[in-house]
């Protein structure tokens, strides 16, 4: 996802975010099994040699960088290497954004392999953007349900800024439009 605000797929809206905290778990480099496991049946949207695309967890690690999954208790953000990915989980408070797909899941941070993540106390700014333009041709043609659509990013800034992504209504899978070249 990229979009004039930022190299996440989206414009940030009014530039204006709301601070909020919550926990930030880091589970460092794990293999896909492991980020299957967290992942579980939450929406994914990540980016591969077809294009862009929203849906459950691919069964592969994609070869571009990121992947982002998120439900309305917590939100995934997986720097993609190989098989294997490094990744953190952001459970933001209980009196920050509200669930907005529907789909809580209790267990914010589940264990991988038998041991827990690291998690700390973190702040971050709330921002709505919205994913690229139907004209955007940067992972190839956009299937229209991917255009425009509301998300939230949080950012946690610091010494290793990160941020997270999670559209605000769920969609059923969704990917570019594949087998066209713009």
């Amino acid at each position: 996802m990229t979009g004039t605000g930022n190299g996440n797929g989206v414009g940030v809206s009014n530039g204006v975010g709301t601070h909020g905290g919550g926990m930030l778990a880091a589970y460092g480099r794990i293999g896909w099994a492991q980020v299957a496991g967290i992942v579980g049946d939450a929406q994914c949207a990540w980016a591969d040699y077809t294009g862009f695309h929203i849906g459950p967890l691919p069964a592969q690690a994609p070869p571009y960088t990121h992947l982002w999954a998120w439900t309305g208790s917590w939100l995934l953000r997986a720097r993609v290497d190989g098989q294997e990915a490094i990744v953190g989980l952001l459970q933001p408070d209980a009196d920050g954004p509200a669930d907005t797909d529907g789909d809580a899941h209790p267990d914010a941070a589940p264990p991988v392999a038998g041991r827990h993540p690291a998690r700390q106390p973190v702040r971050f700014v709330r921002y709505t953007a919205q994913t690229w333009p139907g004209a955007e041709k940067r992972v190839g043609p956009l299937h229209p349900d991917l255009t425009g659509r509301q998300v939230e990013l949080f950012q946690i800034s610091g010494e290793r800024p990160v941020t997270f992504v999670r559209l605000v209504q769920s969609l059923v899978e969704t990917r570019s439009i594949e087998g066209q070249i713009p």
